[in-house]
């Protein structure tokens, strides 16, 4: 069996459900969506279907995008909690897996819930030579991504380390830890989550065209998770940079679709493709398999 890997799907746009529709039929294989499928239940449910077909298994984990969020408050939801409920709901009645499972293949998958704190952000403001000027202010984090307007946290605040405290409890892994360490010491195990767990996973400020983007962007609770794992490999989108590195040990993966546009602009760009390849034509284009485990 191989595992494959995306992550920033924006289903909600016509161009990438027809990339997904157009995937071809994948034998002995297993699926990894890093989150960001879509705003909409009904994309959400319609892209999971059009990869249970494409996939002999789909793992899937709620995400945070800049455009599109599974976790938007909208219309029929009293808040972004009852939203991720439904989500997770609606995984539930497709098959889609959404909690730890032990493949046939002899490999573990664990998708891990988190969100995004502020305080993640440890890297000191960009400092200006002496007499200069920016050209355009520095966003705050809440101007980086849309999801502090767009989500609605009943008792929590937005970037708050109390809220990434409460995703981080939705999950219980202290079974999976124990049945690893009696049972499966030696199998290989890969963790995702739509958020990053290290800010070493996002470039220096002064790369960004957003600075504070890494207020918005990782968990030290995530971060908790996967060393407690103890990952070979653990898998994130969230920023929409490709990304391939291993520290201490684990490896760090992003493969993401995001906006046609920028499918467009990373073909040429980025190396290693596997049979995601050909996001701007929606054709798989076969190549070695440097995301398949």
């Amino acid at each position: 069996m191989r595992v494959f890997l995306v992550s920033d799907l924006h289903a909600d746009c016509s161009h990438n459900m027809r990339w997904c529709e157009n995937l071809e039929r994948e034998a002995d294989s297993a699926l990894i969506v890093a989150g960001d499928v879509a705003t909409d239940l009904g994309a959400i449910g319609r892209c999971l279907k059009v990869l249970l077909d494409r996939y002999d298994v789909v793992f899937y984990t709620p995400g945070a995008p800049r455009r599109n969020h599974e976790l938007w408050r909208s219309s029929g939801f009293a808040d972004s909690f009852a939203k991720l409920d439904a989500v997770l709901a609606l995984c539930a009645d497709l098959g889609v897996r959404t909690a730890p499972e032990l493949l046939p293949c002899g490999v573990f998958i664990v998708p891990l819930l988190s969100w995004p704190h502020e305080d993640f952000d440890r890297e000191p403001p960009l400092a200006l030579p002496p007499g200069e000027t920016l050209r355009r202010p520095v966003e705050p984090a809440c101007r980086c991504i849309s999801d502090y307007g767009a989500c609605v946290w009943p008792g929590f605040e937005n970037g708050s380390r109390a809220l990434a405290a409460r995703f981080d409890a939705m999950q219980d892994l202290a079974p999976l830890l124990e049945l690893r360490r009696r049972a499966y010491p030696t199998v290989p195990l890969i963790s995702f989550s739509h958020f990053l767990p290290l800010q070493s996973l996002l470039p220096e400020k002064r790369f960004l065209f957003s600075p504070n983007l890494a207020k918005a962007v990782g968990s030290d609770f995530l971060e908790a998770r996967v060393r407690a794992l103890d990952a070979d490999i653990h898998c994130f989108g969230h920023t929409h940079f490709s990304w391939d590195s291993t520290e201490n040990g684990t490896r760090y993966v992003q493969h993401c679709l995001g906006t046609p546009d920028e499918a467009k602009r990373r073909e040429a760009a980025s190396c290693g493709r596997d049979e995601f390849r050909g996001m701007s034509t929606g054709k798989t284009k076969r190549t070695r398999h440097r995301h398949a485990w």
